[in-house]
């Protein structure tokens, strides 16, 4: 379904939820109930959806864009330390020692977090303030040395 301004329209017959923690951080901030409206929609039923506020939510997985062993993984929600509820979730899921992966192998987040902010410009320095207070570095293995046989083009 999208969301239209009459509410939630059907786009497909298969129509789903959002896996993972995404229905929460709707639920949470009573944005809309994507559980409840899907079933209106899929009953043919009108929409009862209500927009209860207007803020900004992110729900990030922070993935490794390179594979390699984790040597070093610490971090915290600094917002969410301090007790601002403004950030519900952290997790650190990189473990010293654990290999990195990334596509066509299946990732696992490095970490991730969810946030709500009033304003873009306090959302985005949220973002910033914790993303930079998560330390992790990436040991690459040693690459052979490629060598190119001219005779063989």
């Amino acid at each position: 379904m999208r969301l239209g301004p009459e509410g939630p329209v059907l786009i497909e017959i298969a129509a789903r939820l959002p896996g993972g923690p995404f229905q929460l951080g709707y639920l949470k901030y009573k944005v809309i109930n994507l559980t409840r409206e899907i079933i209106h929609v899929w009953l043919g039923e009108k929409s009862r959806f209500v927009k209860s506020r207007a803020c900004h939510v992110l729900q990030k997985a922070v993935f490794p864009r390179t594979a390699g062993t984790i040597r070093i993984a610490s971090g915290d929600a600094p917002c969410s330390v301090a007790g601002d509820e403004s950030v519900w979730d952290f997790k650190l899921f990189a473990r010293d020692g654990e290999q990195a992966l990334t596509y066509p192998e299946i990732p696992r987040p490095l970490y991730y977090y969810a946030l709500e902010a009033a304003t873009a410009h306090e959302f985005e320095a949220m973002s910033e303030q914790i993303e930079s207070s998560v330390v992790i570095e990436l040991e690459y293995p040693q690459r052979a040395q490629e060598t190119v046989d001219d005779r063989a083009f």
